[in-house]
């Protein structure tokens, strides 16, 4: 076997030890690669150009896994019998079967007894509420305070677990049961796109808005939705100002103007204000992208309105938001075409408020 084999596994096997927490008490000297391994009679051998994982590549294993890397409890065998070696034991995540941990599995958070408990398990998933990929879908009640395991959360069709233990970058937070992502994480992405997205604007905004306007002129029906949003972010202004009657009703917006400023008011956020308008956007609660027609009574309805800090409604996107998209897929039906965003709540206070003033 060539020195340059000898020191690439000798190299490996530090890393791997150090990983493990454990100490080394033999020498490279003492290791020895037989021409074939001992558990599988395969030859042990690395051909020319193999990648890091390759089932006849020479693995420094313990005979013991109890005791410690010293001369007598080290062998040589093959990459192959190394991964596939139990070296504990779990339960099937799906039915609840004794199985053996193989090494090559022991980080994965589920095990299964075969292909068809996997995919049962996945399944239940799938059908189940906690396959949503949106965290503003849930209310404050979904996320765990206390600790819950994923297979509990799973079975009780739980959309998010607490173990309680830190994610890779030292979060102690809730996760998602249908990927085990990090709800920190996840914020803390989602605060990096929306700002990498504004800087790219203001970088480039002479082109960016060059390019809407040609496509404007190219496209009727995004020129008359883009007048609407003007048209009605104007309005708001006057009527913010007084400029407009307080009692004049809006067909389209299906309301009174002071009903309209209300509703708004109902939506405002810490620091929001009338003055302050600019700061903060008008926003479709459901995205125009996702109406068959934008320029429906629907779409332009003030219960589709919400106050929304800029920055939070630039990334917030439309159809092309993955997130966004799938949220609003599952409510398609006309009775539930903007669920669960608050704006029915708003709307109970703004005809509450109303009814106080006359």
């Amino acid at each position: 076997m060539e020195q340059s084999v000898l020191n690439s596994l000798w190299q490996g096997f530090q890393r791997r030890v150090r990983n493990e927490g454990q100490k080394i008490k033999v020498t490279k000297d003492q290791i020895h690669i037989p021409a074939r391994c001992p558990i599988l009679d395969i030859p042990l051998e690395v051909p020319k150009g193999a990648p890091p994982r390759h089932p006849n590549r020479p693995y420094i294993d313990r005979v013991d896994l109890r005791k410690g890397y010293t001369p007598e409890n080290i062998m040589v065998t093959s990459q192959k019998a190394a991964l596939e070696r139990p070296i504990g034991e779990t339960k099937c995540a799906n039915c609840s079967a004794d199985l053996a941990l193989i090494r090559d599995n022991s980080r994965q958070s589920n095990q299964f007894c075969d292909l068809s408990c996997n995919r049962r398990y996945n399944k239940k998933i799938a059908q189940s509420s906690v396959s949503g990929s949106n965290t503003s879908r849930y209310g404050l009640d979904d996320i765990p305070t206390e600790l819950i395991s994923r297979k509990d959360a799973v079975n009780s069709c739980r959309p998010f677990y607490f173990t309680g233990k830190t994610c890779s970058r030292g979060h102690v937070a809730p996760r998602r049961t249908n990927n085990g992502s990090c709800l920190e994480c996840e914020a803390e992405e989602r605060d990096a796109r929306n700002s990498k997205q504004l800087q790219r604007y203001h970088a480039n905004k002479e082109d960016i808005n060059r390019r809407r306007n040609d496509a404007l002129r190219l496209d009727p029906e995004r020129r008359i939705i883009a007048r609407l949003r003007s048209a009605r972010s104007q309005l708001f202004r006057d009527l913010s100002q007084g400029k407009v009657s307080k009692r004049t009703t809006f067909e389209d917006l299906g309301c009174t103007a002071d009903e309209f400023i209300r509703h708004i008011q109902s939506t405002f956020r810490e620091g929001m204000t009338l003055e302050n308008y600019g700061e903060w956007h008008l926003d479709h609660i459901k995205p125009l992208s996702l109406f068959a027609d934008p320029t429906s009574k629907e779409a332009w309805h003030f219960t589709n309105f919400q106050a929304l800090w800029a920055e939070e409604n630039i990334g917030k996107g439309g159809s092309n938001n993955r997130y966004t998209r799938a949220f609003f897929e599952e409510f398609h039906s006309e009775a539930r075409q903007v669920p669960k965003l608050g704006f029915q709540e708003n709307h109970e206070k703004t005809n509450q408020a109303s009814a106080e003033l006359t």
